[in-house]
């Protein structure tokens, strides 16, 4: 149009008539924005921070069995239901109040604003509980408070990379679907695992969030109700194993005696 003026300006000519032009934009892809990254650091960091819970119990725990502090505070009529109860209470306080907190800065923040928050707090307070008893049965395999507290907060996170098994071999559809190359079925034995069932939970409510983000914050359903169910069974199968591990490894004193090459520390160290 600009064109057709000047040339009409400088020629004189007024007749002349713009061109009919047409323009079509080449076909692309519809843009589906990588939110995997974002997903997986996240997944994983809330691994990390309850892993310190993990470390201090079970080097606690261990301490006083090196020390022999529980020995003397049994001398003194103390019961087992009771000792562990205390170790018990005292973490699930602590875990208790940095949930809350976290659950708060997460709320503020407005992230996973699309999901239930009530939901959100209590995956990670189950997934507290369940790793109190997983330290539970990982205290009988130590002697040295330092070396049980190290390896039990690594073996959490080193069990949560399992959730990468699932991330990194699925496929995102322009519509926001995921296809996972791994069946349900796999998925529900690896969410056995407590650290990487709260990575899978963590993960599919980010994939929730950063989809209707860009979709202008279309509302979604509910996350990770069964993810709640399998922590809880998660708690109670940890409890079993550890008071099951105990009692076996009391019956079987020729198991210890292999591992530790002594008798005696075989009693030390289960008591």
């Amino acid at each position: 149009m600009v064109c057709t003026f000047f040339y009409q300006h400088e020629t004189g000519i007024s007749s002349i008539q713009p061109p009919d032009v047409s323009f079509q934009l080449m076909p692309l892809d519809k843009y589906q924005p990588d939110t995997s990254y974002i997903q997986i650091i996240s997944s994983l960091y809330m691994v990390m921070a309850y892993a310190q819970f993990v470390n201090f119990l079970t080097a606690n725990i261990v301490n006083d069995k090196e020390k022999k502090i529980k020995e003397g505070m049994k001398m003194m009529g103390l019961r087992d239901s009771a000792y562990w109860a205390s170790w018990a209470a005292l973490y699930l306080m602590l875990i208790t109040v940095v949930t809350i907190v976290i659950t708060i800065i997460a709320y503020a923040a407005q992230f996973y604003q699309n999901s239930n928050m009530f939901l959100f707090f209590l995956i990670l307070e189950l997934y507290g509980m369940s790793l109190i008893t997983f330290s539970w049965i990982l205290t009988p395999f130590f002697q040295k408070a330092q070396t049980a507290g190290g390896l039990a907060s690594m073996a959490s996170m080193v069990t949560s990379l399992l959730y990468l098994a699932v991330s990194l071999t699925r496929t995102v559809t322009s519509s926001g679907e995921v296809t996972y190359a791994i069946p349900p079925v796999a998925r529900g034995f690896l969410s056995l695992v407590s650290p990487c069932c709260v990575a899978l939970a963590i993960d599919q409510v980010w994939q929730k969030w950063c989809h209707n983000y860009f979709k202008e914050h279309e509302s979604c359903r509910e996350f990770s109700y069964w993810k709640k169910n399998i922590l809880f069974f998660n708690y109670l199968l940890y409890t079993s194993l550890s008071i099951v591990l105990k009692w076996v490894l009391r019956s079987v004193p020729i198991f210890w005696c292999c591992w530790y090459k002594d008798l005696k520390t075989y009693h030390t160290c289960i008591r």
